[in-house]
């Protein structure tokens, strides 16, 4: 993909560079991600129970393994075991869920800006000192170091992520457009030049 980065200035008074992201850059990160979730989880199937049919003066049984649904699960004659199942397989399903999710924001934020975390790692120190992890994926550690270090809150994650996308989704003219309607909310807020700053003091 051609990249053209354009300037973004943080809250925290740097300048960072995005530019867009590729579909391609955006599956791979989806994939790795779900698929060492699957490596951990295996492959996520609710609990089962047995119905029984036919018999009858006739005989002809056959028994047939159903997979609990919603509405099925809450049958009073629904074994406790198996409700405990089907609530651990809904809250894997959630998780995964929201981890597709929050991949994309990663690809975005990983590909989609191009400053990379610095080659001293003193800042780690910090979330050390408070318990905090640090990821060990590259993808997951980039992202980590742009929301501790880089933006100043989630909103300037959305900020940075609205314009990856706006890039990443449409031509350089609308890549353009996307550019200049962020400056131009930039400039409102009075991050940029010292008007704002007065404007906001005056405000206050």
């Amino acid at each position: 993909m051609n990249t053209t980065w354009v300037e973004f200035p943080t809250k925290r008074g740097d300048v960072i560079h995005l530019g867009p992201v590729s579909d391609y850059d955006v599956f791979d990160v989806i994939k790795a991600l779900t698929d060492r979730f699957d490596d951990e989880h295996g492959e996520l199937k609710p609990p089962t129970y047995t119905q029984v049919y036919g018999g009858g003066p006739y005989g002809g049984e056959w028994i047939e393994e159903i997979e609990y649904d919603d509405q099925s699960i809450d049958d009073p004659t629904t074994p406790a075991i198996d409700r405990q199942a089907y609530r651990e397989y809904k809250r894997l399903v959630r998780q995964r869920t929201r981890l597709r999710l929050e991949a994309s924001v990663m690809a975005w934020l990983y590909f989609g800006v191009q400053e990379m975390p610095p080659d001293d790692k003193s800042w780690e120190d910090s979330r050390r000192a408070i318990g905090v992890d640090i990821p060990e994926n590259v993808v997951e550690y980039k992202v980590f170091w742009i929301e501790r270090m880089v933006a100043a809150d989630p909103s300037e994650i959305k900020e940075m992520c609205d314009l990856i996308r706006g890039l990443s989704d449409g031509s350089e003219r609308e890549a353009s457009i996307a550019s200049g309607t962020f400056q131009r909310s930039v400039e409102e807020t009075g991050r940029t030049d010292s008007r704002g700053t007065e404007q906001e003091t005056e405000e206050g």
